[in-house]
């Protein structure tokens, strides 16, 4: 034992006077002393000897280091008494373990993986683990668990890296803005979005660097599509898309500042004024409307007529099918909204709003519908109620808008298409008595702030109504 202690006390040891040395060095002679005693008592050699509770490839790692991997394993074996196998395996592991650390560069991390599992449960052990025997139905689960965790941290890293690489408003618009705009926008809306960017903002701020871009810079390209003559909607759209986009990057610590903060919202260029044609149409203009309809076909008399009842949408009523109509009771249920986009053609798709409704029509209206059904049984029988001609499929939610400009050349009716007779509903059931309320759910809307701010339009009928109510209203209480 004296000759194991004097390998262990060296003249360099012995010099040591840091308390925290002097404590490890106290601490393994005494360890040693009692594996010694242990083993001198007959008890087994474990095959890692003295090395309990330790990672033994992180301590042969060092002695190569300091030594060579000969010397290394030849202390591990005496000094540490583990036996030739198990000092050859740990040496093959510290070998493995060094090329793949010398491999690494500095983009490349390391993760650490806590094994639940050990050949023996140390009383002292401070690790959250199971002993093996009692535990190897779950070595397979936790092992491809563990691949399954791993191939995904890898993902997360390099997906951090491809950020990082992120330099031009391009870059960061196609891999982080739009794929993010894409799980909350509509299909229309993210169409929108992404023409706007491929149109107005790539070929002027595309290529740049996102943290050089200005605020003269944007104010620069908003004047430009100003002087295009473009309408002012198209302004302030490409103005809402820069601001969305440079929050998004600003609060993802892409860009160390937001230009848009500095950007003023865009104000209509002079003399550019608002249409003066009216938002929706009178009383007397949509009964002449249905006078002219008289003559169209049946399909284009029911449609419209639907559309004026109503006040649903074009892509609602292009999505309407035969199973929604109740012909006793004239309700007819509002579940889908057929749409198009350049890049995903014509599709199926929720209500805006995800607003499921019940609206009502007018007898009137489903007798046409009635007709239609029995006109369109002896052609092509569709769930759809509108459909193509000579087709069972439904119609192009395009077909309105481009049918009512037509017949509004035709027929001398200025300005007419599906979104005006949606106003044209709302503003003629308010200024009739009823209650915003009771029109935004029939509209579909979320919010009644938005009917009120879009469909209620006063005619000079209305106008006059409401000053003789004032006046009446004064002269009573002047009377009592």
């Amino acid at each position: 034992m004296k000759n194991k202690f004097k390998e262990i006390i060296t003249p360099k040891t012995a010099l040591m006077t840091d308390d925290i040395m002097r404590d490890k060095l106290c601490s393994r002679i005494i360890k040693t002393a009692f594996y010694r005693a242990a083993i001198s008592a007959g008890h087994a050699r474990p095959a890692w000897g003295m090395l309990t509770g330790v990672r033994p490839g992180k301590l042969l790692r060092e002695e190569i280091d300091a030594g060579g991997v000969d010397a290394a394993v030849s202390k591990f074996i005496r000094d540490y008494d583990v036996t030739p196998e198990r000092a050859r395996l740990c040496r093959d592991t510290a070998l493995v373990t060094q090329q793949v650390a010398e491999s690494l560069d500095g983009r490349d991390i390391c993760l650490y993986v806590g094994i639940p599992f050990c050949p023996t449960r140390c009383s002292y052990c401070s690790f959250v683990s199971q002993s093996v025997e009692k535990s190897m139905k779950l070595i397979p689960p936790f092992t491809d668990a563990l691949m399954l965790e791993t191939e995904a941290a890898a993902k997360a890293a390099q997906e951090a890296a491809e950020a990082a690489k992120i330099l031009t408003l391009r870059q960061y618009g196609e891999r982080v803005f739009m794929p993010a705009k894409a799980v909350t926008l509509s299909e229309n809306g993210r169409s929108s979005y992404q023409n706007c960017l491929d149109r107005r903002i790539y070929p002027a701020l595309g290529d740049m660097k996102m943290p050089e871009i200005t605020p003269a810079q944007i104010s620069a390209l908003l004047l430009d599509i100003q002087a295009q003559g473009k309408a002012h909607a198209t302004v302030i759209k490409t103005y809402t898309i820069l601001h969305t986009l440079f929050k998004m990057a600003y609060l993802g610590d892409m860009i160390n500042r937001n230009p848009m903060d500095k950007v003023e919202r865009p104000r209509p260029r002079k003399g550019e004024v608002k249409s003066a044609e009216p938002a929706a149409y009178t009383v007397e203009e949509t009964k002449r409307l249905l006078t002219v309809l008289k003559t169209e076909p049946l399909k284009w008399q029911a449609l419209m007529r639907l559309l004026i009842d109503t006040g649903i949408r074009r892509g609602e009523c292009c999505a309407l099918k035969w199973q929604n109509v109740d012909f006793k009771t004239g309700e007819i249920k509002i579940e889908g909204n057929l749409c198009y986009t350049p890049s995903k053609g014509v599709y199926l798709d929720t209500p805006k709003n995800s607003h499921r409704r019940t609206v009502y029509a007018g007898e009137e209206t489903i007798t046409l519908l009635r007709q239609l059904r029995a006109e369109q049984a002896k052609k092509a029988v569709s769930a759809f109620v509108f459909t193509k001609e000579g087709s069972p499929e439904p119609m192009h939610p395009q077909s309105p808008t481009r049918y009512m400009k037509n017949l509004s050349k035709r027929s001398g009716i200025p300005d007419l298409h599906p979104h005006k007779l949606r106003h044209t509903f709302a503003s003629i059931a308010i200024t009739n008595g009823a209650d915003v309320a009771s029109v935004s759910e029939v509209l579909g809307h979320s919010d009644k702030a938005v009917t009120l701010r879009m469909y209620t339009h006063a005619d000079a009928e209305s106008m006059k109504r409401a000053a003789e109510i004032t006046r009446e209203a004064i002269k009573k209480a002047g009377q009592g």
